[in-house]
Formats: structure tokens, C-alpha cells, sequence
């Protein structure tokens, strides 16, 4: 995590957080490997302008075990850490180092009950900075819980089309195997649940239930790539932390044409449905029972494509509440985006997020958020946010990915090249 105050020319505070209980080796998480190798190329950088860098490790230890066993434990991570910092830098650079250790164990915490083992108190901080010591940090940030959130850009690209049963055998390369047989799964209940929906607003057609419920397997599937940015920031605070995320995911979308030829575009599709298909009559039926729920889904929109939900406009903020205090850092991590205009919540231009880090999914401590200002759209860890001026729509779409803090704007005025740009943050 990083932890940075002051001058970012000079400073660089990185938290590597959540070793596990009694550990004290550095690098064995992708996380912290990832942070020594900032660090290396920081401090190395720093070198060539100057002739001594400073730089504080500072380790820390949950509430799990006596007093002294903890401040022990804490002396060995900052031990250990810095000596791996130090053997990862050239001769030259590490001759400029001026290192100071230091363990806490357990003596800065400010927590109760659970909390006290959270990420942070199992960490070592590393803080590279100028002549003056940094100020001494809290192991874990203080929390708040009032928030608010936007979306600042968001951008759908389709990959290839399948049905429901073809899907695994024409990913693409890049679409990770094991998060797509969980997220066709879930497609498939959505799927069958929206059918079923269908045939109990339709009982003088209960003869055709069996049949209606063979379009599961031929129904087109775009497989897709999501992108989006978001901007989160706490409320009601004179000084309120903020954080720009981007949103990578890969998912299923519902690819069904209406540019005006339904009848044409759903007689394609329920002539693949065997003992539908031959059946001319009772392909007719099945049509305009499909046809007609359509349009009543989607009154005076049937007529036309049903268009993405492309947009580069920053979204308006939704205002939310946590059921407890937490660090801004927690809505970063795995997080899923679905659409479901079937279920009549979802307006034009509107996804829901939801956030599927670990402190939104741990038994009896679980974060959850609630929606303020009479707004509507927020149930435990998920919240219903619009698009930007997106005012197109997905009847069924679920994608899975993960949220990564990025240093890109959300400000009006700077729509079209800033929200571009940040949308490249993945490639």
C-alpha cells in the first residue's frame, strides 16, 4: 500500500502489508515483490541526484501473541525487509543508504475486537525520505464511513460471439479460463432464471416450458472485455482522501440484435432450437411470445440496436454509507460488473458494481454499504451507479475483474482525453 506523504520527488512510503501470522520473510506475496522493485527503482533514481538516502523500515505485529513475543516478531520483518531492499541494490547505490530499523509489535495499534488483525498490523512499513524522519504512521489507516463514488469512463469491446455451450471453446487467448467457467455459471442461472420469469407471465403458453427452455443453450453470447475508471472519495471531511480506480474485466454479455428485423433475428435463432425449429407454427408462437416480452421490457426501444455502454463523460457521484469505518484502499481488489435490465431496476446507462475484496466477503466482519439522500441501488457490497451519458443497454451482461488504483483524473473539462488515457491503463 502505498503510504506516501510530502514531496514525491523525495518521499516514498510503501506498506507491505498482510504476512501471515508469525511470519517475517519478504517477497513470498506477489504484492510485496512487486513493492521491493518500486523501492529498488526509486531509491536507485534518488541515488544518481544525491549522496545519501534516507530510508526508515519499520515493522509491525497483530494483537495474536504476548507482548514480547509480538515486538520480536515485528524487529525481525523490518530486519528482514530491509536487509533484502538492500541486497536487491547495486554496491554504489547501497553504499548511499542510511537505513534505520525499528519494530512497534503491537504498541501503535488503535483497533478493537477483529480489527486488530487486520492487513496492517502484520506489515513492515518502508519509507525512503529527506534529512527530516518521517512521521510515524498509524499500522493501519484510520477508516471512515461515508463515502461516495462515480464512474468516469467506461468502455465495452466485444471479443467473439458463442452459445451459451460453445463458450469455453472460443475464449480468446487472453480470457482466463478458471474466471470464465465461474462467470458462465452464473450467466446460465441469470439466463434461466429471466425464462422461467417469462413463462409464469405467460401461462396459456405453458405448453411451449420445455421447449422455451431449449433457447438457453442457442442463445447468442458476445464474450467481452470491460474497462471502466472510477473515482472514490470520503464525504463530510475537510480533507477527504481520494482514489482513482480502473476497472479491467472479461465477461458475457446477452447479444441480441434489434435493428429493426426481430422477426427476422428471432425466427434465426429459434430455428436452431431443436423441436422448435421445424415447427413452423410453433416457432410463430414462440416468436411473438418473445417479441412481445421484449417490448414491454423495453417499450419504443425494440426498434433499434441495443447499444453499448460506451461512455467518456464522468457519471454523477451516488453518496453511500459503510457499516463500519474502513480505509479508502478497500474498494481496490477483485470486483464484478453486471447488468440485468430484465429484473426492472436497471434504468438506461446503469451498471451495478460489486466489490469481492476479502474485507467485503469475511464471515462475521463483513463490510457492508447502504445507499443515503433516499437514493436506491445498494445491498451489501454491490451499488447501482449510471454511465456517464452511456444511455445504451445490456439485457444480460456479467463480467469479472479487478479494481487497481491508478494516479488519472475524474474532472469535468478534461472528459474526451483524460478518460481516454486512463482507459489505456491496461492496455
Amino acid at each position: 500500500m502505498d503510504r506516501t506523504e510530502g514531496d514525491r520527488n523525495v518521499n516514498l512510503a510503501l506498506q507491505f502489508r498482510d504476512y501471515d501470522v508469525n511470519a517475517y520473510l519478504p517477497g513470498t506475496k506477489a504484492s510485496h515483490a512487486a513493492g521491493l522493485a518500486q523501492l529498488t527503482e526509486f531509491i536507485t533514481a534518488r541515488a544518481a541526484a544525491a549522496d545519501q538516502i534516507n530510508v526508515t523500515v519499520t515493522g509491525s505485529a497483530s494483537k495474536t501473541g504476548t507482548q514480547c513475543f509480538n515486538q520480536r516478531l515485528s524487529e525481525k520483518r523490518a530486519q528482514c525487509l530491509a536487509e533484502r531492499l538492500l541486497s536487491d541494490l547495486s554496491p554504489g547505490v547501497r553504499a548511499k543508504v542510511r537505513l534505520d530499523k525499528r519494530g512497534d509489535g503491537f504498541t501503535r495499534a488503535e483497533c478493537k475486537g477483529k480489527d486488530c488483525e487486520l492487513p496492517g498490523y502484520r506489515s513492515v512499513l518502508v519509507s525512503v525520505h529527506g534529512a527530516e524522519k518521517p512521521r510515524r504512521l498509524p499500522p493501519e489507516p484510520p477508516g471512515w464511513d461515508k463515502y461516495c463514488i462515480r464512474v468516469c469512463c467506461f468502455q465495452s469491446q466485444a471479443l467473439a460471439e458463442a452459445a451459451v455451450d460453445e463458450l469455453l471453446n472460443k475464449l480468446p487467448k487472453d480470457v482466463p479460463s478458471d474466471v470464465a467457467r465461474g462467470l458462465i455459471g452464473r450467466l446460465r442461472q441469470m439466463l434461466d432464471r429471466q425464462l422461467r420469469r417469462l413463462l409464469r407471465k405467460l401461462p396459456k403458453l405453458g405448453a411451449l416450458s420445455k421447449d422455451l427452455s431449449k433457447l438457453l443453450r442457442f442463445l447468442p453470447i458476445e464474450i467481452t472485455r470491460q474497462k471502466a475508471v472510477f473515482r472514490v472519495k470520503e464525504r463530510t471531511k475537510p480533507d477527504p482522501r481520494q482514489l482513482t480506480l480502473s476497472y479491467q474485466g472479461f465477461g458475457f454479455r446477452l447479444a441480441l440484435p434489434i435493428p429493426g428485423e426481430l422477426d427476422d433475428a428471432l425466427d434465426e435463432l429459434l430455428k436452431k432450437v431443436p423441436g422448435v425449429g421445424d415447427n413452423t407454427v410453433m416457432r410463430k408462437a414462440m416468436r411473438e411470445v418473445l417479441k412481445r416480452e421484449l417490448k414491454e421490457i423495453l417499450p419504443g426501444r425494440v426498434t433499434r440496436l441495443l447499444s453499448k455502454l460506451d461512455s467518456t463523460v464522468p457519471g454523477p457521484w451516488k453518496a453511500f454509507d459503510l457499516n463500519r469505518r474502513a480505509p479508502i484502499e478497500v474498494f481496490r481488489g477483485p470486483a464484478d460488473i453486471f447488468v440485468d435490465v430484465i429484473s426492472d431496476v436497471m434504468e438506461p446507462g446503469s451498471i451495478f458494481l460489486a466489490f469481492e475484496s476479502q474485507p467485503w466477503n469475511k464471515l462475521g466482519s463483513k463490510l457492508e454499504l447502504r445507499c443515503v439522500d433516499g437514493q436506491k441501488g445498494c445491498a451489501g457490497s454491490v451499488i447501482q451507479l449510471q454511465v456517464g451519458t452511456g444511455a445504451g443497454f445490456d439485457v444480460l451482461s456479467v463480467n469479472k475483474g479487478t479494481l487497481a488504483e491508478t494516479k488519472h483524473t475524474c474532472e469535468p473539462g478534461k472528459e474526451a482525453e483524460a478518460m481516454e488515457e486512463a482507459l489505456e491503463v491496461y492496455g
